[in-house]
C-alpha cells in the first residue's frame, strides 16, 4: 500500500474523484434494490488487484474444515438459523506478524442469544477464519490483508416474487458502506471473497452463480467446500423454489479480505 497507513489508504478511497473518466459503469443486473442508481465502478488505482497474486481466477477446496471444526461450526450455523437467521463477525490482522486480533463483539444487542452462545458463534467462526487466512495468505502478497469481515447466513427460501429460484440478487462483494452508505453506489473490491458450504440440504441443488464477461461458472454448494475468488465477479444464489425445513437449512459462511478497515455495513447501520 505505498507505505501508507490504512487509515490514510482508506481516506483516500473514501475521497476518490467520482468523475474520473477511468470509472467503470457495473453491470445492470447489480442494482441494489433500494437504490436508483447503476453501481459504478471504482478506478484500478483504488482497488486491490495488486494485493493479489492472481487476478480473475475462482478457487474450490473440498472437505477443507476439520470434522471437528466443521462440526463446530454446522451447530453454531443451526443455532443462529433458529434464534437470529445470521451473524456478523471481524477480526483484525497484524501487519507484522499476520496474527489474527478478534474486534469487540458485534451484535451486542441481540437478545435471543446467551452471552454464552454469543461467545460460541464468535470463537467458532475466528477459528474458521485462521483456517481461511491460511490459505488467502498464499494467494496474496505480504502483509496485505489486514481485515476480514465474515458473516453467516441461512435460510432457504427464494426472494419474494421471484421466477427464478434466486436465493440472492446479483451483487458485487464490495466496501458496502462505500456502495450504499457513503456515496451510493461506489463500487470498491475487497482483496478476496470466500465461502464456505456448511450445510447442503437434502434432496436440494443450491449453487453459486459467476457471470462474468471473463467467467461463466456455477458451484454447487457441497458441505464443507470453500469457494475463494476475485470479488469482481458477479455472482448471485440459486437453488429450489420452495423453503427447507429448518433443522435442514442451507447455510454458508461468507468472508471479506480486506487490505485497508472497511467497515462493517451490518454493525454501521445498527450502530446508526
Amino acid at each position: 500500500m505505498n507505505n501508507i497507513t490504512t487509515t490514510e489508504w482508506q481516506e483516500k478511497i473514501y475521497s476518490a474523484e467520482k468523475d474520473d473518466s477511468s470509472w467503470q459503469i457495473g453491470d445492470e443486473r447489480a442494482i441494489f434494490k433500494s437504490s436508483a442508481d447503476v453501481p459504478k465502478i471504482m478506478p484500478v488505482e483504488y482497488q486491490a488487484n495488486a494485493a493479489r497474486k492472481v487476478n480473475e481466477c475462482l478457487f474450490v477446496f473440498d472437505h477443507f474444515l476439520e470434522e471437528d471444526l466443521l462440526k463446530r461450526l454446522t451447530e453454531t450455523a443451526r443455532l443462529i438459523a433458529k434464534k437470529t437467521l445470521g451473524w456478523s463477525r471481524m477480526i483484525e490482522v497484524d501487519s507484522v506478524e499476520q496474527r489474527l486480533i478478534p474486534a469487540a463483539q458485534q451484535l451486542k444487542e441481540d437478545r435471543r442469544l446467551s452471552q454464552e452462545e454469543r461467545d460460541e458463534i464468535d470463537s467458532t467462526m475466528e477459528a474458521v477464519i485462521k483456517k481461511v487466512h491460511e490459505t488467502i495468505s498464499v494467494l496474496t502478497y505480504e502483509n496485505q490483508i489486514v481485515r476480514y469481515n465474515s458473516w453467516i447466513n441461512t435460510g432457504s427460501i427464494p426472494l419474494n416474487g421471484n421466477q427464478n429460484n434466486d436465493f440472492h440478487f446479483w451483487h458485487y462483494d464490495s466496501d458496502e458502506y462505500l456502495e450504499f452508505c457513503h456515496p451510493k453506489n461506489w463500487v470498491r473490491f475487497p482483496v478476496w471473497g470466500a465461502i464456505i458450504y456448511i450445510n447442503q440440504p437434502k434432496y436440494e441443488q443450491h449453487f453459486t452463480i459467476f457471470d462474468d464477461k471473463t467467467i461463466n461458472q456455477k458451484i454447487r454448494a457441497v458441505s464443507n467446500r470453500l469457494a475463494i475468488f476475485d470479488p469482481s465477479y458477479l455472482h448471485k444464489v440459486v437453488g429450489p423454489n420452495k423453503s427447507d425445513d429448518s433443522k435442514d437449512t442451507r447455510t454458508v459462511m461468507v468472508m471479506n479480505a480486506w487490505d485497508y478497515k472497511a467497515p462493517d455495513h451490518a454493525i454501521h447501520i445498527q450502530d446508526q
